[in-house]
């Protein structure tokens, strides 16, 4: 702690003293043709007058374009637009610019050239990744979560139930500036989203539960109208999937309207085995568990966008997902305890019902007098999770036999509010600061009948907990350095019990301190070396805490844990950026990380499979990033070597050894309407200290043909060689344990999608203002 206090003790004096710093201004435009109608598409490249090296590069869209703030300077600005001359100016930036642009067309336009690009959608910045979606093939891919699973380091779960950032766990989701829940992230449709930031090192703004933020950016439209699209998807994995979607916006003036709706027919496929020998018990058993059956979704969206002047408005939105399951699961299980020996099929028949709903409202003022803003934001969500099964057992080839009924019910509700007030104090410098407020409820009813011997089960667990968190933030150039400085106190206050229980059985509070810090200092325009420090905290989800169970075999059950504690994780990085490669060094050190783990329940006489904290998680990770451009082939690679080491007191303990992770993705742009994509990723054999995790491959290809304009065609081929079952072996709580998750990854889709109406600029922003929509699910 002394050496943190040190490090921003040293900063904010440094902050005072030093009272210099080199401008930045941003350059951005209109481009319009000889009738004052926009150009869709284009190019912007910023040159050094001096030297004519490339400052930075950006596309024309929909008639816009801006670039990221540039030291102040002489610079020469080309516009390049396929059948119009290049438009090329001089200009000294000495404030932000905005430019009004007309070009005048080619005086031939030739039918047989093709113009491609050889900018690369993907780029590095200061460790920070971001990727250019709407300009890429990456817009042909069927679905948002299609698309999100093909980017650097990031893993998506085969359902899209969850997205994980590999050596930083579960990402902060942010549209805009604005939180925003999976939920609300897969109603977006693909072709609204221009970009998609990946950022490793998030300030103090930031809800303190990420130690990294997904951040979307959708596209500029400009003008009123109306647009409408509409998506089928095809897609053969072990089953057949249909999804289908329908978006449209209207925008009038001030007003602007939007609306969604998604069906999805999906033949849902999931299978995993396990083995666990009870070392102390004389027991072993082993299962091989199939969910194969029918799932129904419904997803719906809305909102509306009022603009009073401009920076000032007033806002809403509602999304409501609904799912049913109907979804039987057989396992085929070998008991051993001491030397009988039982083979049992288990028969689950089960029906589950998922409801999601999240709605807020918005309000945002720009207070222009003091240089200021202030947003006001409120916000409730829901979920629902009621599920019923029978149980059968098939025990030595007998005959199929009643053995329980359950029901369980689970529902949550979650009441928020923020306050978020910035000012910038000089051209150079500026402060944030906010306050938070969130309420939630929960409730597990569990109703259990046993056949043999008779008996019953019931239980209502009640879980509440309150949570209030403040901030404050500075940001500014000082030169030569740019620098972010802040601290965010978040305090949670839990209470949970069973209902017919008199004493409480969690009842606790936690205030904690998230200094965060980032400083850069460049050696010129395209090099620089940047520290960052950050402490962030991973509180588990609300039904991982709770009683809800589900049923293996007559020897194993998975449960919630009502005990679970968060995580505090402390992260250091070094990021040397050259040009448009990007070196990075880290150091992790975490207290109380969550694993899945096992242990023998005596009272129940079974293993209990369950999220569990363990002591401690630390590792260090090298990581290099690098485009390359050649032609029509644009390639990004990425390469981590990572030492990690997990330790519990309970757990066996083998050394830590470093494994690598690599990714590389081609495109290859056949024409302006043609595109090719190849994908891969992997990673090596994992020494996690008490996990051996196997190693992993996954290969992806894609083809993408646009016909008049409107019509896209898309051929995805996904984890076409089946690399993605995760392996896992351990031993903890004297149990030995190896399981193996059956990923249904490997897929051939058709896409088709026909966009019609008229564009315009969006100017719809709506906050989540709920720092915790990571753990509803």
């Amino acid at each position: 702690m002394f050496f943190i206090r040190l490090i921003f003790i040293v900063s904010f004096t440094l902050f005072n003293i030093i009272g210099y710093s080199q401008d930045k201004y941003v350059i951005s435009g209109n481009v319009l043709d000889q009738n004052l109608d926009s150009l869709e598409y284009g190019d912007v490249i910023v040159r050094d007058f001096k030297d004519s090296t490339l400052v930075q590069f950006t596309y024309v869209d929909s008639g816009y374009f801006r670039l990221d703030p540039i030291n102040e300077g002489i610079y020469q600005i080309e516009i390049i637009c396929l059948g119009f001359k290049t438009f090329s100016m001089v200009t000294t930036l000495n404030q932000d610019t905005m430019l009004n642009l007309q070009l005048s067309a080619a005086a031939t336009m030739l039918d047989a050239v093709e113009v491609t690009s050889t900018k690369n959608m993907i780029t590095s910045q200061h460790g920070n990744l971001k990727i250019d979606v709407g300009n890429s093939i990456l817009s042909s891919q069927a679905n948002i979560m299609d698309m999100l699973s093909l980017l650097p380091k990031l893993q998506v779960i085969t359902d899209g139930e969850s997205i994980t950032i590999i050596g930083k766990g579960s990402p902060l989701i942010y549209l805009g500036n604005q939180q925003i829940s999976m939920d609300h992230l897969r109603s977006i449709p693909l072709e609204d989203i221009q970009e998609v930031e990946i950022i490793n090192n998030p300030s103090a703004k930031y809800e303190a539960t990420g130690r990294s933020v997904l951040l979307i950016t959708l596209k500029k439209k400009r003008s009123d109208g109306i647009k409408a699209s509409v998506t089928e998807n095809l897609s053969r994995r072990r089953r057949t999937n249909n999804y289908a979607g329908l978006n449209t916006s209207l925008k009038t003036k001030a007003l602007e309207i939007r609306a969604n709706l998604n069906y999805n027919q999906l033949n849902h496929w999931e299978s995993n085995t396990s083995q666990f020998e009870l070392l102390d018990q004389n027991a072993f058993t082993e299962y091989l568990a199939f969910a194969i059956g029918d799932r129904t979704q419904f997803i719906y969206g809305g909102g509306f966008y009022y603009q009073f002047d401009d920076g000032s408005y007033l806002s809403a939105n509602a999304n409501l997902r609904a799912q049913k399951d109907l979804i039987p699961v057989n396992t085929n299980s070998t008991i051993q305890l001491d030397n009988e020996v039982d083979i049992v099929d288990t028969y689950l028949d089960q029906l589950g019902h998922r409801n999601y709903i999240t709605s807020n409202l918005n309000y945002n003022k720009d207070l222009k007098k003091i240089r200021g803003n202030l947003f006001i934001g409120t916000q409730y969500s829901g979920f629902q999770n009621d599920l019923t099964g029978d149980i059968f057992n098939n025990i030595n080839d007998t005959e199929l036999i009643p053995a329980q009924y359950r029901r369980q019910d689970y529902q949550i509700g979650v009441f928020a509010a923020r306050v978020d007030f910035e000012k910038k104090i000089s051209d150079k410098h500026s402060a944030e600061t906010g306050f938070s407020f969130t309420d939630a409820n929960a409730q597990a009813l569990i109703d259990f009948e046993f056949f043999d011997p008779i008996a019953n089960l019931k239980s209502d667990y009640d879980y509440q907990e309150n949570y209030y968190a403040g901030y404050i933030q500075s940001t500014g150039q000082l030169n030569p350095l740019t620098y972010s400085a802040g601290i965010r106190i978040e305090s949670n206050h839990i209470k949970s019990g069973f209902a017919n229980v008199d004493t409480l059985l969690v009842s606790s509070g936690q205030t904690t301190f998230f200094p965060k810090l980032s400083i850069s200092i460049p050696f010129n325009e395209n090099k620089s070396i940047a520290f960052n420090y950050g402490k962030t905290i991973s509180r588990p989800g609300y039904r991982d805490a709770s009683s809800i169970t589900v049923f293996i075999n007559p020897l194993v059950e998975f449960s919630g844990n009502v005990g679970l504690r968060p995580a505090i994780t402390q992260e250091a990085s070094l990021v040397l950026q050259l040009i448009n490669q990007s070196f990075t060094l880290s150091y992790v050190n975490r207290d109380n990380p969550i694993f899945l783990s096992v242990d023998y329940n005596d009272d129940q006489t079974s293993v209990i499979m369950s999220l569990q904290n363990f002591n401690k998680e630390s590792g260090f990770n090298l990581e290099w990033t690098s485009p390359i451009n050649y032609k029509f082939w644009t390639v990004t690679n990425t390469v981590s070597v990572f030492l990690n080491k997990i330790e519990d007191d309970n757990g066996v303990y083998f050394d830590a050894k470093p494994f690598l992770y690599y990714y590389s993705n081609h495109r290859f742009k056949l024409s302006s309407t043609a595109n090719i994509g190849l994908n891969f990723w992997g990673m090596t054999k994992r020494y996690l200290g008490i996990f051996e995790r196997n190693p992993l491959f996954t290969l992806n290809g894609s083809f993408s043909k646009t016909l008049f304009e409107k019509f896209t065609f898309t051929l995805n081929l996904n984890d076409v060689f089946r690399g993605l079952n995760y392996e896992e072996i351990y031993t903890i709580n004297r149990i030995g344990s190896q399981s193996t998750f059956f990923a249904d990854a490997q897929a051939v889709s058709i896409s088709l999608r026909y966009t019609f109406g008229k564009e315009w600029k969006s100017a719809y922003k709506n906050k989540d203002v709920d720092d915790n929509l990571n753990r509803i699910k």
